[in-house]
């Protein structure tokens, strides 16, 4: 960003064109690498990191009337009803077991919505994880700020 504001107010100072500031600032180097590195080098100072509250993985099982689910998803989303405000985490469920470090997103941890969709694991044409075993199951938990397992047996039917 700093290099590129000298860069910019040098060219508006000496009334030249880009090319001839261009290879003034870099001699040999072409208009196009100098723009390539200013980009970069104003993403890496202005700290393009993660940010926000820190987040937190957990991993764990989840059964559908007792059985592993075969193919799925898991969202971790923050229970605004609570308070809570964050990112949402998410893994994706596989013969039963998930992990948010493969695959999925960190949750924030405290009050969170836990929203679970089963699949039985057999693709087809437009249904990449087979057909959907039952609606939405969707439970609220408490998650603690650090890494964790939690294990979840979704009822068969109803919520």
């Amino acid at each position: 960003m700093f290099l590129s504001i000298i860069f910019l107010s040098a060219f508006l100072r000496t009334g030249q064109s880009y090319p001839q500031i261009s290879a003034a600032v870099t001699g040999t180097m072409n208009s196009r690498s100098l723009w390539v590195m200013s980009v970069g080098l104003s993403l890496a100072l202005a700290g393009c990191g993660d940010g926000g509250p820190p987040r937190y993985h957990v991993k764990g099982t989840v059964k559908l009337g007792g059985r592993p689910v075969p193919a799925g998803q898991i969202r971790f989303d923050p229970d605004l009803a609570k308070g809570v405000d964050g990112p949402a985490g998410f893994a994706m469920i596989k013969n039963g077991e998930f992990d948010t470090r493969q695959q999925g997103q960190a949750q924030i941890g405290g009050p969170i919505l836990v929203s679970i969709d089963a699949f039985d694991g057999k693709p087809g044409q437009e249904l990449p994880m087979g057909r959907l075993l039952r609606p939405t199951y969707s439970t609220s938990v408490e998650l603690p700020k650090s890494d964790t397992t939690k294990d979840f047996d979704v009822p068969a039917s109803g919520n």
